[in-house]
């Protein structure tokens, strides 16, 4: 028997628009944030915005305002990623919970098409 299986990250059905189990604008768009902000590429991003914001304290001068600019700044990025991080988290335990539940109905089935043999019971020896 043939199944489609979807591709790798994606989960059919999983808050997709349009019905069908296609994955929606937000979703394909969570997967591919989730995949970018785990290249080393962003990682360079977030160090290089820290190394030009630390000497800014020379042309703001005042350091409650440059101290602002740093946490708003890192307040909204982790906002935004932890909200697409957990779509992308929601989605993939999602689809691990419907593979497990795959896997024990085929299980069951398979443990329901064996045919056991019958048991004997001895009580003691046999009589002649």
């Amino acid at each position: 028997m043939h199944t489609h299986r979807p591709a790798r990250g994606a989960v059919p059905g999983a808050g997709g628009e349009g019905g069908g189990g296609s994955e929606g604008w937000f979703d394909r768009f969570a997967e591919g944030v989730a995949r970018q902000v785990a290249k080393a590429w962003f990682f360079t991003g977030c160090v290089l915005s820290i190394v030009v914001w630390a000497p800014m304290i020379l042309v703001i001068g005042n350091v409650d305002t440059y101290q602002l600019i740093v946490n708003t700044y890192t307040t909204i990025v982790t906002f935004l990623l932890v909200a697409l991080l957990q779509n992308t988290q929601q989605r993939f335990e999602d689809q691990t919970v419907r593979q497990n539940r795959e896997i024990l109905a085929r299980l069951d089935a398979l443990q329901a098409a064996i045919v056991k043999p019958p048991i004997v019971m001895h009580f003691g020896p046999e009589k002649e």
